[in-house]
């Protein structure tokens, strides 16, 4: 309990939840129709006024809070689904936010316990601790309190293996979401291909493509423009410490990528032989 009070009071501050800032921001640039990627990467501005479903908004001043617009560094998919919160004004939406993560932090447990062998048998006072473990859990409080997204990306990675035999569609459609960050949900997707679950990935394609040809079609931007306009924003990311192994070529953004393709097919190429060389056992590990 004390763990979810902190999350709210933490939230309610006003220099908290700036993760989600950038995806916020980016949905004022869609609702104008408006490419978001081209308006980062331009340094666009906004069209004023801004009417919000609680308040209006007149000056960049009033909306900015003194924060800068990053960087949204997610597929477009992602883009359009938080965009709807660019609806509200910033205080609001990120209480909106704060709500849904709320519910996550709940229901990510539970399907952990869906999936895991044997929980129907484990004692109530186990899966109770499992949740309050969760909870409790700094980095869980930590990407509540910044609104990253986080949490929903793991979320949908959990329903996609928990519908992977059941639903294909339905998992193939969350796995979809989940790869609207890549740097999180492509291990699963690879693990997917591996297992031959190619009707998931199928529509996991067909969502990331949805997503792509709707936000052409609101923002009048070409499709092959954006699929660039996200290479461009993977190179900048790339470099940056704290992401990822490839922060080591800074210098060099085109050799972080092959460093990190070069990497990718390393670990694949084990995991292939693990597979289908020793053949450890049928099904998803």
């Amino acid at each position: 309990m004390r763990a979810l009070l902190t999350m709210i009071v933490e939230t309610s501050k006003i220099d908290t939840a700036w993760d989600l800032y950038p995806y916020w921001h980016s949905g004022l640039f869609v609702r104008q129709q408006a490419d978001p990627y081209a308006a980062y990467l331009e340094q666009a501005g906004l069209e004023f006024p801004i009417q919000f479903v609680d308040r209006r908004v007149d000056d960049l001043q009033s909306l900015s809070y003194g924060q800068v617009f990053r960087a949204p560094a997610i597929t477009p998919v992602m883009v359009l689904l938080i965009s709807t919160l660019s609806f509200f004004s910033w205080p609001f939406a990120k209480f909106i936010w704060l709500a849904m993560n709320l519910v996550l932090v709940f229901g990510i447990p539970y399907l952990i316990l869906q999936l895991l062998p044997g929980s129907a048998r484990m004692r109530l006072s186990v899966k109770i601790l499992l949740f309050v473990i969760f909870i409790s859990l700094l980095q869980t409080r930590q990407t509540v309190v910044n609104g990253q997204t986080g949490l929903l990306v793991f979320g949908a990675m959990l329903l996609s293996l928990f519908y992977v035999d059941r639903k294909p569609w339905l998992a193939g459609i969350a796995l979809g979401l989940a790869l609207s960050k890549y740097s999180l949900a492509l291990p699963l997707a690879l693990l997917l291909l591996l297992n031959k679950r190619f009707r998931v990935l199928f529509y996991a394609f067909l969502t990331q493509l949805f997503g792509l040809l709707l936000l052409s079609l609101l923002t009048h931007q070409s499709p092959i423009m954006i699929v660039l306009e996200n290479v461009q924003l993977l190179l900048l990311h790339a470099g940056q410490p704290g992401i990822h192994l490839a922060s080591l070529f800074s210098y060099n953004p085109q050799a972080s990528m092959v460093a990190g393709i070069m990497l990718s097919l390393l670990i694949a190429a084990v995991l292939v032989y693990g597979t289908y060389v020793h053949k450890p056992g049928a099904g998803l590990a």
